[in-house]
């Protein structure tokens, strides 16, 4: 998104498929080619009527899997891959080798200003990669946990470590970079070290001045095709403190009066989010039936809400009082309202009403 407009760049066209094509003038190679693109369309949002309109074509090659983050009315344009298509889409050649498999290293500029649309050419990415994840804070762009392939390589495969020239491995796959905007002729410069799994293709994101790296595919080294879900939560603090867990809060009740349907579910998101990396603590109230020592078999630290204590004043003075503080506050309560979340809210990056949400965690 560039102010009220949603970009659309770039792809890879498929062609029509011998099989869903039953007129045969649509079977011809030339209606549909196969191939990528590197048109650019955007649809104005305060338009009445949505309608797609033209924006000038990329200024490289034609590619899939690139990644984009916007800043003020400026949309930077990073990395993907390309290869050359079969002519002709088949069963012989479904499951051909790609040709020229590459994984491309240019970055484009493109803002909108004065009601024209204008590419500039930015520094290259230090090596080409895709599947990387990608996001800015403040003036600073950051990409980590991207992945390479030259089209020489006899593998056809994906590599999340590349051998430089003095033989030695670096990580992409591990690497986190940034580029500062301000000062684009500096280039991409190496900005710490993830200290999860190698990994590509993550979810990636910014909150405040942390960022947020999750899940994500790893191509065995070995080149033997076996992918398997990394799933690891980490955070960078921007100011250089460290890669550490997520430190996740949940707020949920069990008693005589409400059952036990709460903390059951949100023990099984705990466990969950513990498999995950992450570290998972518990605010509960002792009412009578409460389920605190069976939370904490399960191995999950309780703070305890005294019976007749007030709530919100409880519930503050506890995430005040963490060594760490909480990332993500998770509450499955009925009986907290807009007030009490208005009080915690200070304390805590982000928060999740389970109210809302199924039953199943």
């Amino acid at each position: 998104m560039i102010g009220n407009k949603l970009i659309y760049l770039c792809g890879y066209n498929g062609g029509i498929y011998f099989s869903f094509a039953t007129n045969p003038r649509d079977r011809k190679v030339k209606k549909y080619i196969r191939g990528f693109k590197n048109d650019g369309y955007y649809l104005d949002l305060n338009e009445k009527i949505y309608r797609w309109n033209r924006i000038p074509k990329f200024p490289g090659a034609g590619r899939q899997a690139g990644r984009t983050v916007c800043i003020d009315n400026t949309m930077y344009c990073y990395g993907g891959y390309v290869y050359a298509p079969t002519r002709i889409y088949s069963k012989l050649t479904n499951n051909k080798k790609k040709q020229s498999f590459r994984t491309l290293q240019d970055g484009y500029a493109l803002k909108y200003t004065d009601n024209k649309w204008i590419w500039t050419k930015l520094s290259d990415l230090p090596v080409s990669m895709t599947g990387f994840g990608m996001t800015k804070i403040n003036n600073y762009i950051y990409i980590c946990c991207g992945a390479h392939r030259k089209a020489h390589y006899r593998c056809h495969h994906l590599m999340v470590k590349v051998k430089s020239r003095n033989n030695k491995n670096t990580e992409i796959g591990r690497i986190l970079y940034r580029l500062d905007i301000n000062n684009l002729d500096k280039g991409w410069e190496k900005y710490d070290t993830f200290p999860g799994t190698l990994r590509f293709n993550p979810a990636m994101t910014s909150i405040g001045d942390k960022i947020y790296i999750i899940g994500g595919v790893y191509p065995n080294q070995s080149w033997i095709t076996n992918i398997k879900d990394i799933s690891e939560r980490f955070y960078n603090i921007n100011d250089n403190n460290g890669w550490l867990p997520m430190n996740v809060i949940i707020r949920a009740d069990a008693s005589i009066a409400i059952g036990t349907g709460h903390v059951y579910r949100c023990v099984a998101l705990a466990s969950k989010l513990s498999v995950m990396g992450a570290n998972t603590s518990f605010i509960c109230r002792e009412s009578p039936g409460h389920l605190c020592e069976w939370i904490e078999r399960h191995g999950f630290p309780v703070y305890r809400i005294p019976a007749n204590e007030d709530d919100a004043l409880c519930s503050k003075a506890i995430l005040q009082g963490l060594e760490k503080p909480a990332d993500c506050l998770i509450v499955d309560h009925y009986t907290l309202d807009a007030s009490w979340e208005k009080a915690q809210r200070p304390y805590v990056k982000n928060s999740s009403d389970r109210r809302s949400c199924e039953s199943g965690a």
